[in-house]
């Protein structure tokens, strides 16, 4: 090995064990406690908040629909050591009856465009799952101090700590009266093979962040973007116009559009003027698990440096580049959020990446989704008569459902969703 590269090398593993070893469990749980709270304080809806002691807390979840979101984002939840199989937002619509049967196949579903997966309908429905959908808690903490003067622990001593801890946890569950036969336990975790704060937290944190401020976010199946951004956050026309009509209240995950059939509209909404498509806003994500992935291949070289990176194309007006534990006064031509044991730090960037045109074939592609995840609210059934089904093949079937009016969908469910 040529000997500049191997010295690279050990400085980058000698720098990146330094800022490892500062970080102790103790502080990885004081950033997740003071993260959510102040996620919640700011209006995070759905999550109750619950101070178990110093150091661990809880999130009691009662409404389904962020059962099902939290499923989504965190897919290692489960209730009673048994898995839920995890959820996914593509895009496909669920009949009602077995009335026209040449347009599925043996599942009972058709595919739009994305794999079979079943739908908040088919969930919410089955009886299977509705003991699922009751009250959870989840805890996420840190397993293990890794900053120990022997290096990592072995697997035994892992295992062996996050069983005290699981118990302690469960002491503390009893001790406020609180079910521990609803309770989920997250570990994340701060060693060479495990991360400070795991991306799929770290990703659910900055939706959650983002949703308070009024953007749309999640993870659409954007075909027009390179590569696989964590996440995306939107601002537009149509995101307005769902707000106008009381169909959300403020921001939103984009999966929560497939689930209002299930609930009451909002009583109000936050919104009185529709924004205009010149103030339209397009983010797009990336999250990492540890305070110095800042090479071409993690995190901001993904956003700027990397070849193809995500803002080269012009569809987005700003990166955002999530991280624990980094620098408060770090700054770059991104957007940053961290957080750390003092909660949430979201740094803004002027500068503006986007060409019309490129932005402009992105928010149709986003309006495309959004349709698509409005129609999951009806059965196949209904959705048929809404469109002209004489001698269709499954294509042309499929490209003339994608191709009905948004106004029309949402005068549909204005009338189908509860008021």
């Amino acid at each position: 090995m040529d000997m500049s590269l191997l010295l690279t090398n050990f400085k980058y593993h000698y720098k990146l064990f330094i800022i490892m070893t500062e970080i102790s469990r103790e502080k990885i749980n004081l950033a997740l406690k003071n993260s959510f709270k102040e996620l919640i304080n700011d209006g995070m809806v759905g999550y109750e908040f619950i101070e178990l002691d110093e150091e661990f807390f809880a999130l009691r979840i009662t409404d389904p629909r962020y059962i099902w979101l939290t499923n989504i984002y965190l897919s290692e939840i489960k209730v009673n050591g048994q898995h839920f199989s995890r959820p996914y937002s593509n895009l496909f619509i669920r009949q009602l009856e077995q009335k026209h049967s040449i347009f599925y196949n043996e599942k009972k579903k058709i595919v739009m465009p994305s794999t079979i997966q079943k739908s908040f309908l088919d969930y919410i429905n089955d009886e299977n799952l509705k003991d699922y959908f009751k009250e959870q808690f989840i805890v996420i903490c840190s397993p293990i101090d890794y900053s120990s003067k022997y290096g990592n622990p072995s697997k035994s001593t892992i295992s062996r700590k996050t069983s005290e801890i699981r118990n302690r946890i469960h002491k503390l569950f009893e001790e406020k009266g609180l079910n521990k036969d609803r309770l989920s336990i997250l570990f994340t975790g701060l060693s060479s093979q495990r991360s400070v704060i795991d991306e799929d937290i770290g990703t659910f944190i900055t939706c959650h962040f983002l949703k308070n401020k009024g953007y749309f976010v999640g993870c659409p199946p954007i075909w027009s973007v390179p590569g696989d951004p964590d996440a995306y956050a939107f601002k537009s026309n149509i995101t307005e116009k769902l707000k106008e009509m009381g169909f959300v209240e403020n921001g939103a995950f984009i999966e929560e559009l497939a689930t209002l059939r299930i609930f009451e509209k909002v009583k109000g909404s936050l919104c009185n003027h529709p924004t205009s498509p010149s103030n339209s806003e397009t983010i797009v994500i990336e999250v990492e698990p540890t305070p110095d992935a800042q090479g071409k291949e993690n995190g901001y070289g993904q956003l700027r440096l990397k070849s193809g990176n995500y803002l080269s194309i012009g569809n987005f007006d700003r990166g955002l580049w999530a991280a624990p534990f980094l620098k408060r006064d770090l700054k770059r031509d991104v957007n940053i959020l961290t957080f750390d044991q003092n909660g949430l730090a979201y740094t803004e960037c002027k500068e503006v990446f986007s060409n019309n045109e490129a932005k402009t074939k992105l928010l149709k592609e986003f309006e495309d989704i959004v349709k698509l995840l409005l129609l999951q609210n009806l059965y196949f059934d209904e959705i048929l008569e809404l469109i002209d089904v004489k001698s269709l093949t499954t294509y042309q079937l499929i490209n003339k459902i994608s191709k009905i009016e948004f106004d029309k969908i949402l005068d549909v469910l204005e009338q189908k969703i509860k008021h």
